[in-house]
């Protein structure tokens, strides 16, 4: 079963062809131009990896990454950034996050972190 995975970005034209790319590489993909929509596709999908765009609003997105965490225990998350240095990194990956690229990122990077993550956290 090929994993499925929810992309989350505010910029619609870089969602659709990432989406395009992953579906092309065999995942099954579903978008979502917001994090606080997502939750609805979180709760209610079988979703093994979480792809988000960094967000604007931080303080939320905490927020937001606890009601992940609470649905969604298992679910490896990566959050793409443009802000990746070592710290950043740091205090995403102790929230939950399994790793930070950087944004606009190289898909085939993206590629071999889902399925690292992936195996590490589907039962």
């Amino acid at each position: 079963m090929p994993e499925s995975i929810l992309l989350v970005d505010q910029e619609e034209k870089f969602l659709q062809a990432l989406s395009t790319r992953l579906r092309s590489a065999g995942f099954t993909v579903q978008v979502s131009l917001d994090l606080s929509d997502a939750l609805v596709s979180i709760e209610t999908s079988d979703i093994d990896a979480l792809v988000v765009g960094d967000p604007d609003d931080w303080p939320n997105f905490l927020g937001l990454l606890g009601e992940i965490k609470r649905l969604k225990p298992l679910v490896a998350i990566i959050m793409l950034t443009p802000h990746v240095s070592s710290d950043y990194a740091i205090k995403a990956m102790k929230l939950g996050i399994y790793d930070c690229l950087p944004k606009p990122t190289n898909i085939g990077e993206l590629i071999e972190k889902i399925k690292e993550a992936v195996p590490r956290t589907v039962l």
